[in-house]
């Protein structure tokens, strides 16, 4: 409490508290539980054990795996006929052109796709520009 320009403590009173409630206070503190009396609120089962469980890096080595499994699913068999699709249903634009492809190939790990047999034609079913293969790769 500040008296005047000094600082004075206050002796270790609360203001408002009597004594008998600050012992009150206190011995109710050291009223804890003894590790004698502490009981445990269950038994460990079989699975909490560690040797039991699986580690933490062959959990992690499981993850890498199945991700590594399902990008080159995803990569190789299930991209090609979506970009195949989206290739020659794609509207024709200004151009007045319709894109015909025969096959695509995508490597996910190179990161590469490759295009064979584009042709576009115009409405009259005729061809004008074609290509036999086109490869993209990213660097």
């Amino acid at each position: 409490m500040w008296i005047g320009s000094t600082w004075e403590p206050h002796r270790g009173r609360i203001p408002g508290v009597t004594r008998q409630q600050g012992l009150t206070a206190v011995t109710s503190l050291t009223m804890l539980p003894t590790r004698e009396s502490f009981q445990p609120t269950h038994e460990l089962e079989v699975s909490d054990r560690p040797e039991n469980r699986i580690s933490r890096w062959r959990r992690w080595l499981l993850w890498l795996g199945v991700t590594f499994v399902a990008y080159s699913i995803v990569g190789c068999f299930l991209l090609p006929p979506i970009i195949q699709v989206a290739i020659e249903q794609t509207p024709p634009g200004h151009h007045k052109r319709q894109a015909t492809v025969r096959q695509v190939k995508v490597n996910p790990w190179a990161l590469s796709l490759t295009v064979r047999g584009l042709a576009l034609t115009k409405r009259d079913e005729r061809t004008t520009s074609s290509a036999s293969s086109m490869t993209a790769r990213s660097r």
